[in-house]
């Protein structure tokens, strides 16, 4: 009997930590740079295999130049990209009413834009400036993936 109980403890402390760190987020973060007129970069390439996931891409922050002359950004998001879930999300940066820094090279700053958008999948952030002018803007996304115990 008391050997039972010791194999069951035993037992409990290996599936314990398993069970609880299953569940834990794993946070993502990317950085693009994109400067050549009519040009694409890729910002994000997140794909994710192997049982139930949950995941979600959180936000969006970019820094345009003081002397941007105009130039906008398109973002474009694929989640679970040749899925019955896919999604294809796009919206355009304009760094027109951004903050501007105070020192430095006033660079225009949009600080986090929460995006919140779920993917089982795949996740695919690109940006895109084919007729939105030239600058260097720079760009990041974060987003966390998490495997949700079966």
């Amino acid at each position: 009997m008391k050997s039972k109980k010791v194999l069951l403890a035993a037992l409990a402390g290996l599936t314990i930590p398993a069970a609880a760190m299953a569940n834990v987020p794993q946070v993502g973060y990317a950085y693009a740079q994109i400067y050549q007129a009519n040009s694409t970069v890729t910002l994000a390439n997140v794909s994710r295999t192997g049982g139930p996931v949950e995941s979600r891409l959180v936000g969006l922050k970019c820094i345009f130049p003081s002397n941007d002359d105009g130039a906008l950004v398109k973002v474009e998001i694929t989640a679970d990209a040749g899925t019955t879930r896919e999604q294809d999300l796009s919206i355009t940066v304009d760094p027109t009413f951004f903050q501007q820094e105070s020192n430095g090279a006033g660079q225009l700053l949009s600080g986090w834009v929460p995006l919140n958008v779920d993917f089982a999948s795949t996740l695919l952030v690109q940006l895109n400036n084919t007729n939105l002018g030239t600058a260097t803007i720079n760009c990041w996304v974060s987003y966390w993936t998490s495997i949700v115990p079966e």
